[in-house]
């Protein structure tokens, strides 16, 4: 929580008898409550008024607040920021409450409190595993006050106890993973359980997959379980297959537990696609043009450093065309900008049809290009294969418009080692 909120602390609290304890919370430096503080009913405080109201609490800068800059923990402490929600036991009592807590104001957004309220339910979700657990030795208590167990139920009770232990570890891992889809499976990638996000995630129900590999979600991974615990650890991004067979993009951590001397995985799923979508949104809005999708100036930067290094690992040339179309600022004053934009975007198709995959067509300003070219070619070649892209009419509500190319040539080193010099040098020869 902590680390999600960018907070000093992150707190789960306990309510019994009259007193708030703080029964977890994080290890990180700037941290100021510690497991074990504890504060009466009676001292006005945040948590009270979230149970006295029943509702969630966000105070995102307590200090300028009229209400709450004179409460003990901001007048006397450091809290400056409290955000929070109720845990309930699976029987509806109160167990305390679910807080973000930081030494400075804050501005968190409506889906990172949600995200707080999701999580939260997770954490009521595991608080069912220990009220399971709490009623099994309930039940082991009185059977043993009861006289009941003797030396044949030894087996029984050290199964319920690996039971329990198992359920601390799972609970662990559950917290950990927010929304996050949780899978446990055995040393050879059988899945031994899974949490219902892996409903939304997957398309499977929890209860399907049981006794499935684990290969069937994460369809890349090729491991031998048994033999190789390279992923122990791991924090990878990967390929994963729902049920109705589409692909997407997942982070997956994870950890080893031991159970009993065998060792089983806890893995933690998270759906990263929109993730990796804006990533290359992003790409494309930064190296390319938006209009004709060439490459932009920043990308024929980048290119044109990697061509020089591969000219002095291979002791080669390459070489550079610009082009500045004729006749286009006539076609653009007629016709209007629509009209412009068309025909730029079907010039740039046809000068990437008529050189190599891997040469970059760049489009350099208004009506300017330019084709960054791996190896030497001869500019009459040169010439000859853009304006034969060049010279075709384009249609246009029953005309043909017609454009056509200046175009100048400079190779490297031959003249110029940087790419202005080459760009100056072709601007040149094209006039």
């Amino acid at each position: 929580m902590a680390q999600i909120y960018e907070s000093s602390s992150g707190v789960i609290l306990q309510y019994r008898q009259g007193v708030f304890n703080v029964v977890s919370t994080n290890s990180n430096v700037d941290n100021f409550l510690a497991k074990n503080i504890n504060w009466p009913w009676e001292m006005k405080s945040f948590c009270r008024r979230i149970m006295e109201t029943k509702d969630k609490l966000y105070v995102n800068d307590a200090e300028a607040s009229d209400e709450w800059c004179c409460v003990p923990p901001v007048q006397e402490g450091p809290v400056r920021s409290y955000l929070s929600f109720l845990l309930f036991w699976p029987d509806g009592s109160l167990f305390g409450s679910f807080c973000v807590i930081d030494t400075k104001p804050t501005n968190y957004s409506y889906a990172l409190i949600d995200a707080l309220q999701q999580l939260k339910l997770i954490v009521e979700s595991e608080l069912k595993h220990t009220w399971d657990a709490l009623k099994i030795r309930s039940m082991l208590a009185d059977r043993f006050s009861a006289g009941e167990l003797n030396s044949n139920d030894k087996p029984e009770l050290e199964l319920v106890k690996r039971a329990l232990r198992l359920q601390e570890s799972i609970n662990t891992a559950t917290l950990a993973s927010l929304m996050d889809v949780v899978v446990r499976t055995d040393d050879k990638g059988s899945i031994l359980s899974a949490n219902q996000s892996v409903v939304l995630m997957f398309g499977y129900s929890n209860t399907h997959l049981i006794g499935v590999n684990i290969n069937t979600l994460l369809h890349e991974i090729e491991e031998s379980y048994s033999e190789n615990k390279q992923h122990y650890g791991l924090i990878d991004t990967l390929q994963a297959k729902h049920k109705d067979g589409h692909l997407f993009y997942v982070q997956r951590t994870v950890t080893i537990i031991n159970v009993a001397g065998q060792s089983q995985f806890i893995y933690l799923v998270s759906d990263i696609t929109d993730k990796i979508q804006n990533q290359e949104i992003l790409k494309q809005l930064a190296l390319y043009d938006g209009l004709t999708e060439c490459a932009n100036r920043h990308l024929l930067a980048e290119r044109f450093k990697y061509e020089v290094a591969r000219s002095a690992r291979k002791n080669s040339t390459f070489s550079l065309a610009f082009i500045d179309l004729e006749n286009f600022k006539p076609i653009n004053d007629s016709f209007g900008h629509e009209t412009g934009d068309m025909v730029l975007k079907e010039v740039a198709k046809r000068l990437k049809q008529s050189v190599r995959r891997h040469d970059l067509v760049v489009r350099y300003g208004g009506d300017e290009f330019i084709v960054l070219l791996s190896n030497k070619i001869s500019e009459s070649i040169i010439h000859q294969k853009l304006n034969n892209a060049l010279s075709h009419p384009i249609s246009y509500q029953d005309q043909s418009l017609t454009v056509s190319g200046s175009i100048g040539v400079a190779t490297y080193p031959e003249h110029g080692d940087t790419l202005e010099i080459l760009i100056s040098h072709a601007d040149k020869k094209m006039y």
